[in-house]
């Protein structure tokens, strides 16, 4: 599943293809997002979350295609 349809099911700030809390269209398929890092992945990346078969590839790819923020890292919103 890619990062974008993730986004859609489980991050609160998504709406039909906005960031509420931006006020724009959603980035998350392009750039990195400091919410959806901080808020989003730690909750479905885990082996206990019921999908987490379906979303770990796409976590992955998105780690991978887009520098990912660690805790260490200052996030911008």
């Amino acid at each position: 599943m890619n990062i974008k349809r993730i986004a859609e099911r489980e991050c609160a700030n998504y709406f039909d293809g906005d960031c509420l809390a931006a006020n724009k269209k959603c980035w998350v398929a392009t750039e990195r997002c400091g919410y959806f890092e901080r808020a989003v992945i730690p909750g479905i990346n885990r082996e206990d979350h019921p999908n987490y078969n379906i979303y770990k590839i796409g976590i992955r790819k998105y780690r991978d295609s887009i520098q990912y923020i660690n805790e260490d890292d200052q996030i911008e919103e």
